[in-house]
Formats: structure tokens, sequence, C-alpha cells
């Protein structure tokens, strides 16, 4: 993961995911969920914006998740699987 960005006037959390396609293929698509966890609360996005770029054997997929206030001590997951569930 890389390039991790919060825009705060937005509320907008944008983040880069590069991977090998080599590794995922015949797995692919990949889907993804952000998981906003803030205190006992917990925000699922399951469609999160994303633009996808192919470069050499990686994949680039840059996400934009809008709508999160961050407060101290909160944590962001992403949990990545393939279109069978694994």
């Amino acid at each position: 993961m890389r390039y991790v960005t919060h825009i705060e006037e937005l509320d907008d959390l944008q983040f880069t995911l590069k991977y090998n396609i080599k590794y995922f293929e015949g797995k692919t698509p990949l889907k993804f969920d952000i998981r906003h966890v803030s205190g006992e609360n917990e925000t699922v996005y399951n469609d999160p914006f994303n633009m996808i770029q192919d470069r050499y054997i990686f994949r680039y997929l840059r996400f934009s998740c809008r709508d999160i206030g961050f407060e101290d001590g909160d944590s962001v997951f992403v949990d990545v699987y393939t279109s069978d569930g694994t």
C-alpha cells in the first residue's frame, strides 16, 4: 500500500494498492472491502472508487473512500479476497 492520504476538508481517504498480476492469475477479479473502526463502531465500504493501471507485471489500484471522519485511535483495514471468497 502506498500514497496514503486523508483529505480532511473532504473526509476522503485515498491510497494506492500494488500487486503482482501473475500471482493472482486465474483468481481475479479481486474484491475489496475497506473497514473503518472507531471505538466500538465499524463502517464497511464495499465498493470504494478505484482507478486501475497495469505496468509490466504489476497492477496499481487507486482507491478513494468518502465521508471518513477520523478520530484519535481509529483504524482502517483493507480486506482483499478473490471472486470465490478466498
